[in-house]
């Protein structure tokens, strides 16, 4: 492992380097304990969960205000995406707290459309796209490798590669363009894209976690700079961005949107808290 982040940061300091310059905004969900944003639209909704009460809730703030948004008879509720329609997408813990099913909620309705999910297995719904194609995974019981997938209308579409035995699409562009992680047959973990075919992110930094893609094809995630922590970044056009919310530990970014208006959280001593980090002017670097 040293040696992979020895290698890391060579390709790091190889690579040209964008300083974080923009504002920074704390969100927390009231009287949660603690929040993780995980998506933002380009209407500015962000979504994403709270603990509360021995329980984890998902939420929506849209226009300032807060809304939970919570499966029914789920002990627990995550929501991890959402698109220009106001379509968000999650998972749910079921009452057995067995495994979990993939959600969709529609802001418009203020209903769960669709769930899916795998017998004894763990299915996540991680993002959605403006054509409503949904990119997730599902980790079947007694095993650790996620399979990931496309799911359009009712059709599941794998995405598989001789060369990954774990796939994760974590985000999904207009394009149709999916940014994720993997572990390959030796072990090691990469970041994809996958448009048709599996390629290189392009990320100058394997030991970085994709997390998201706006249609510019901008990527958001977080990375490891040492041993410790890990901060957050943007990497868009060769350039790589490292972002840290001031005066935490760690940031996880996890979603970007088309004004590359980055969201996630960080975390000061043992609170996580969510953030919104917007670019200096407003679009983009």
């Amino acid at each position: 492992m040293g040696t992979i982040r020895t290698l890391a940061a060579v390709l790091m300091a190889l690579s040209p380097f964008a300083l974080g310059q923009g504002t920074y905004t704390q969100i927390d969900y009231p009287g949660g304990t603690c929040t993780a944003i995980f998506g933002i639209n380009n209407s500015g909704d962000v979504v994403g969960y709270y603990a509360a009460n021995s329980a984890y809730h998902g939420f929506l703030l849209s226009k300032g205000s807060y809304t939970t948004i919570d499966y029914p008879g789920a002990p627990d509720t995550y929501l991890l995406g959402i698109n220009d329609q106001g379509q968000v997408v999650g998972e749910a813990v079921n009452p057995e707290r067995t495994g979990t099913v993939g959600i969709v909620y529609d802001m418009a309705t203020q209903m769960f459309s669709k769930s899916g999910s795998f017998p004894n297995a763990y299915t996540v719904f991680s993002a959605i796209n403006n054509a409503g194609a949904i990119v997730g995974a599902v980790e079947m019981a007694g095993s650790t490798n996620d399979i990931g997938f496309e799911l359009v209308d009712d059709t599941y579409s794998e995405l598989r590669s001789p060369a990954l035995v774990s796939v994760s699409p974590n985000a999904i562009n207009s394009s149709g363009e999916s940014i994720g992680n993997a572990v390959n047959s030796l072990g090691t973990g990469v970041n994809f894209l996958f448009h048709g075919d599996f390629q290189r992110s392009g990320i100058p930094n394997e030991i970085a976690y994709a997390s998201g893609i706006n249609d510019a094809g901008a990527i958001a995630g977080y990375y490891y700079p040492n041993t410790s922590s890990c901060d957050g970044f943007l990497y868009q056009n060769g350039i790589f961005q490292p972002l840290s919310f001031p005066g935490s530990t760690d940031t996880i970014g996890r979603a970007v949107n088309n004004a590359n208006a980055m969201v996630g959280y960080f975390n000061i001593g043992s609170v996580t808290h969510g953030f919104l980090y917007i670019p200096e002017d407003g679009t983009r670097w």
